[in-house]
């Protein structure tokens, strides 16, 4: 088995999650060739992850969890790159290297944070005794990525765990409404990052909007990784009835999609993220009110919530 090739650092945005799972097949090659260090390196070295594979688990269907602890290496004038591997005993024959962009290493650092805040406790507290905590060496976990589905994708994040620790949530951001706490202490602890990209509803303009179950063949706009088919559970209500409320009565973020062909460029597709319902906003409702909402989103193939 040879290590599999990655393309150079100038990969475009669209391009991270397939790089990302290039690099985790790069992780598994490191596992085939008992090689247990694997550094994700930045160009000309300005940065890096390096990672240490601890153990690889088996979860369903034989899909394998790699446990491993990693650090951020960022070289200074006093610290070069390569004093930053040897704090590790890292041996540079038998370390896999992989290339990355500076997209994919913060994608990945979120991820590992992400992931960490659901690894038993034990796992940090056995680090830190060794001597991680002066390290700053933290604990992480990743399985592969596969292609999801536009409603796969959205029954999988539809409850994430609180944006700060990971716990069951409880609170809702009511400034933004796109992220959740499990109570005030984690929402007052991560607002000094939250706010940065919070976006308040305050002297927004409140509208009512009247929506219909789709009366034309053209049912929903799809992904190529979506079925043509219904899913169980998602409702597409009759023309003149709202449909079930799956969300119990609860605040919830609803997508507004432009048409993509002027076919039903009369129209807008509504959906929530679980793909629970869809409905069709025709402007016929409200040809004023559906200007000003398509003129307010533009020519750009963008969601407005």
């Amino acid at each position: 088995m040879v290590q599999p090739q990655k393309g150079d650092h100038s990969l475009l945005k669209e391009q991270t999650f397939k790089a990302m799972r290039q690099t985790i097949d790069c992780i598994a090659y490191a596992c085939h060739k008992s090689s247990k260090d694997v550094f994700l390196k930045g160009p000309q070295n300005q940065w890096g992850i390096f990672i240490r594979i601890l153990d690889v688990y088996t979860v369903k269907d034989g899909v394998p969890l790699f446990l491993f602890i990693y650090k951020e290496l960022i070289p200074t004038s006093e610290q070069s790159m390569q004093d930053h591997l040897e704090l590790f005993q890292s041996d540079k024959d038998s370390r896999v290297t992989v290339p990355i962009s500076d997209l994919e290493r913060r994608t990945w650092l979120a991820l590992f944070r992400k992931n960490g805040k659901r690894l038993h406790p034990k796992h940090q507290e056995l680090i830190d005794k060794k001597g991680g905590k002066q390290l700053r060496i933290q604990a992480s976990f990743i399985l592969p990525l596969c292609p999801f589905g536009m409603r796969n994708l959205g029954h999988l994040t539809a409850n994430s765990g609180c944006e700060f620790c990971g716990k069951k949530i409880t609170s809702t951001c009511m400034q933004c409404l796109s992220v959740v706490y499990c109570g005030k202490e984690c929402q007052t602890a991560d607002w000094k990052n939250h706010k940065f990209t919070c976006r308040s509803l305050k002297g927004g303009s409140w509208r009512t909007i009247t929506t219909c179950g789709p009366s034309l063949p053209y049912r929903s706009i799809i992904n190529r990784l979506d079925s043509t088919h219904k899913p169980p559970g998602m409702s597409t209500a009759k023309v003149d009835q709202p449909p079930p409320d799956t969300h119990n009565g609860k605040i919830f973020l609803a997508k507004f999609q432009i048409p993509l062909s002027s076919v039903q460029a009369a129209n807008m597709l509504v959906y929530d993220r679980q793909r629970s319902f869809q409905m069709f906003w025709k402007r016929s409702s409200d040809p004023k009110l559906f200007d000003e909402a398509r003129k307010m989103i533009g020519d750009k193939l963008i969601f407005y919530r």
